[in-house]
């Protein structure tokens, strides 16, 4: 649950432009509130299922599948997911959802406003894992496409984003962890 206050009377406060219903002046829950639920299974010793589903409170609280894929381990430092996955446009994609685990409560607009809206992708990817003394490398490379809703101030309507490709390369140490990533998108529409 997060509350949010403001004292403008002239504009409702959103977090992303997939969001219906805007904070408007007081107390308000419509911005940051969550609810959800992650399934993880094990199926084999390399085999694993995750489904996560969350409703915001900005969008009415309607459950949608955030994340729904299988992923396969193949030895100790490769896997592959196949289905829908967090986009890794995010820098800790896997906890977007959890807003109070971040740096920040909120993603600026100006600067996450797409991965706001297209926060998972339904594709494949491959990681590789690699630990050199107390440093830790990941290489993620990944493809697939994307839709999202989109509520902007004068247009509402269904964002799609088709031959979406990419990478993201991170290396580890103990404090600190530095992180480089480029993603190319065919068609926007």
């Amino acid at each position: 649950l997060g509350l949010t206050h403001h004292n403008n009377h002239d504009v409702g406060m959103i977090s992303s432009f997939g969001q219906e219903s805007p904070a408007y002046n007081g107390v308000s829950e419509n911005l940051d509130s969550v609810l959800g639920a992650q399934l993880n299974w094990q199926a084999t010793d390399a085999t694993s299922f995750v489904l996560q589903a969350a409703g915001r409170a900005g969008e009415g609280m309607k459950p949608q599948v955030r994340m729904g894929y299988v992923r396969q381990q193949f030895g100790q430092n490769l896997s592959v997911r196949l289905g829908r996955y967090r986009s890794a446009l995010f820098f800790d994609a896997d906890v977007t959802e959890i807003g109070y685990a971040n740096l920040t409560a909120r993603k600026p607009l100006p600067v996450y406003w797409i991965s706001n809206n297209v926060a998972a992708i339904d594709g494949i990817d491959v990681q590789w894992h690699h630990t050199s003394g107390n440093a830790g490398w990941l290489l993620d490379v990944y493809a697939g496409q994307a839709n999202a809703k989109q509520n902007w101030p004068l247009i509402k309507g269904t964002t799609q984003l088709k031959d979406i490709r990419g990478f993201a390369l991170t290396y580890m140490l103990s404090n600190v962890s530095l992180r480089a990533s480029r993603t190319w998108v065919g068609e926007y529409t």
